[in-house]
């Protein structure tokens, strides 16, 4: 089909499909989005707790536990050693699709009653930390999301192989590392961005292999350099005197003066490397991967991002996680070894084939099922046969369009929505 142009029936300006975006709903069996991009980002998102934490107490076991749900959900919520426990089995809330009622109504009533985890993450390998979530290999960390392989950090997200960092974001193997976004493999790094290879470094930006660097901007294997002027390492160091990094009112005074520096110089036009026609900011290593943010190894991908693990391909509107995931559309949260996953979120490891599923693992051929693992040929997290669901789900995406749920707002939600 041709590039078309729609009106998104919630914020109700209009959007672009273009010619290849109708190749992959096609690809991928799925009628054209009738939100647009943001909308339908915005829309992901609003399902997703990334930083806040609750006390609360566990629905089975009844002990206080650390969750990312509030107690005043309307589901219940297990604590991690209880939801993969054999205490439970989600098939226990199965039930018969009703063909007289809307899908998106029954499946709100089976989100309802079928118990969720309270964290999400590897949490055997948490060790002294309690207070994360999404994330695996943490020791004595504190308030770390979507972060992997840390020791001693606290106060961040995107954090991985790092260690003593505080205030931090988009951190990949760095140590002893403050209030700082996008360092890599760098060492006392503070108060800076977009810096890689570093030592020493304050207030700086877009600074690659260099040490002992203080408000510069744009700088390659340089040392002993303060705003963007080169001085000795002894004058270097005694210059270093005049400044009081330990007042809090000095350091706000240095990020408005560096703030400023900085516009004084050329700017890239996107954080990246290694591409092949891409659009968005923060890619890497990615061929053909447009409007997305934060991805590596990415390929024909689209309004993706937070795609941290590599490889990601024929994806769109993905929000988080990635490592070898493929063929991909409206989902948040899912990854490692997935493939042909629709309108889901916090389905993990060697998930395919299913549609408008929360967190399931290791399943296939589901259909609007929950806390399923290990399973297959499910519905509404009631067991079927491979002939009976290849029968029922046509019949129920026949019935999601000739019946759809319409909101309050007249919004109209068939399958696809």
């Amino acid at each position: 089909m041709e590039a078309e142009v729609k009106i998104c029936q919630n914020c109700k300006q209009s959007f672009r499909i273009e010619e290849a975006d109708f190749k992959f709903y096609g690809k991928i069996k799925v009628p054209p989005p009738t939100w647009c991009p943001e909308c339908r980002l915005v829309r992901r998102l609003a399902a997703l707790n990334h930083n806040s934490l609750y006390h609360r107490q566990c629905n089975l076991c009844g002990k206080n536990i650390i969750a990312m749900y509030h107690s005043n959900v309307s589901f219940p919520v297990y604590c991690m050693p209880c939801v993969w426990s054999d205490r439970w089995n989600p098939l226990w809330y199965g039930r018969e699709y009703n063909f007289v009622a809307s899908f998106f109504q029954q499946f709100q009533v089976l989100q309802n009653v079928v118990p969720r985890g309270a964290m999400m993450g590897l949490y055997q390998t948490w060790i002294n930390s309690e207070y994360n979530n999404f994330a695996q290999d943490l020791k004595n960390c504190y308030l770390l999301f979507n972060s992997d392989y840390n020791e001693n950090c606290a106060y961040g997200s995107e954090v991985e192989r790092s260690k003593d960092c505080f205030d931090i974001m988009m951190v990949d193997s760095c140590e002893l590392s403050y209030f700082s976004v996008d360092i890599v493999k760098s060492y006392a790094t503070h108060f800076s961005i977009d810096c890689e290879g570093c030592q020493n470094v304050w207030f700086s930006k877009n600074l690659t292999n260099c040490s002992n660097c203080f408000g510069c901007i744009n700088l390659r294997n340089k040392q002993y350099y303060i705003f963007n002027k080169a001085y000795t390492k002894e004058i270097y160091l005694e210059e270093l005197k005049n400044f009081d990094l330990g007042s809090a009112k000095v350091i706000g005074e240095m990020l408005k003066t560096a703030s400023l520096f900085y516009l004084k110089f050329p700017h890239k036009f996107i954080h990246g490397r290694h591409n092949v026609n891409v659009s968005g900011d923060y890619i890497y290593h990615s061929k053909n991967t447009h409007d997305s943010y934060i991805a590596t190894e990415s390929e024909n991908c689209r309004y993706c991002m937070w795609l941290l693990i590599k490889t990601t391909k024929e994806c769109y509107d993905y929000s988080q996680f990635g490592e070898n995931a493929q063929n991909v559309y409206e989902a948040l949260v899912c990854g490692k070894g997935i493939n042909n996953l629709k309108f889901s979120a916090f389905c993990v490891a060697d998930v395919f084939d299913v549609d408008y599923c929360i967190d399931c693992d290791a399943s296939h051929h589901l259909f609007a099922c929950i806390g399923l693992r290990n399973k297959s040929y499910c519905i509404l997290n009631k067991q079927y046969t491979k002939e009976e669901y290849e029968k029922l789900v046509p019949r129920i995406i026949e019935h999601m369009n000739s019946m759809p749920y319409v909101d309050s707002k007249g919004r109209v939600y068939r399958y696809g929505e």
